[in-house]
């Protein structure tokens, strides 16, 4: 949570881990984020993990690695295969909003000058509502030598009108990242895309 945040370095030195399954509990604070590492603060490094198998379920920021990443936090050669992330919403927070956005393969979102290189998402499932990635749902920081494939990112339908726009385009749905947005120090560099899928269920109107 943002209460509780990671500076350190962890070098998983290749390992796999298989399984990994993270469920949000059922009632959560507005900065609850979800993943491996929930939040990421100034300082951390976080390389070379392979995650296979990982079942990832949140309902606000979320990623296979880290659900929030703030400051200047760096991932790196990471790799998430065969799994699925998910950002449900359905659920409300304990602000009373619905979520179910900032959903990325490796981080769901970003706030800071943080980078994010040299991971690979495969073979992998990313739902959610809004504010979705291949790499990373909401980017601000840079992403750079970061590849997708054979990846398939499902806008889930949702009916509690939470921040629901009129054009599709608004929704944030996008490759290596749904969203980029700051200034001159954001980038997508040397970032590949093979065979990533949209299968769109939008809101109704």
């Amino acid at each position: 949570t943002g209460a509780t945040q990671f500076h350190g370095t962890f070098d998983g030195q290749g390992h796999t881990i298989n399984g990994l399954t993270i469920n949000a509990p059922e009632s959560y604070s507005t900065n609850y984020a979800t993943g491996m590492f929930g939040w990421v603060e100034t300082g951390a490094v976080i390389k070379n993990i392979v995650l296979d198998e990982a079942n990832i379920n949140g309902y606000h920021y979320v990623g296979a690695i880290a659900g929030y990443m703030s400051g200047s936090a760096k991932i790196e050669g990471c790799k998430v295969i065969n799994s699925e992330i998910v950002a449900d919403p359905t659920k409300k927070d304990t602000a009373g909003e619905f979520n179910g956005d900032k959903v990325g393969g490796i981080v769901g979102y970003t706030n800071g000058s943080n980078v994010i290189s040299g991971n690979e998402v495969s073979k992998t499932t990313i739902k959610g509502y809004r504010h979705m990635g291949g790499i990373v749902g909401y980017l601000l920081g840079t992403a750079e030598n970061n590849t997708v494939d054979d990846t398939v990112v499902i806008t889930v339908n949702n009916d509690n009108n939470y921040k629901k726009y009129a054009i599709q385009s608004n929704y944030g749905v996008n490759n290596i990242a749904g969203v980029v947005t700051g200034t001159a120090f954001m980038q997508l560099l040397e970032s590949r895309l093979d065979n990533l899928v949209y299968r769109l269920g939008l809101a109704k109107t």
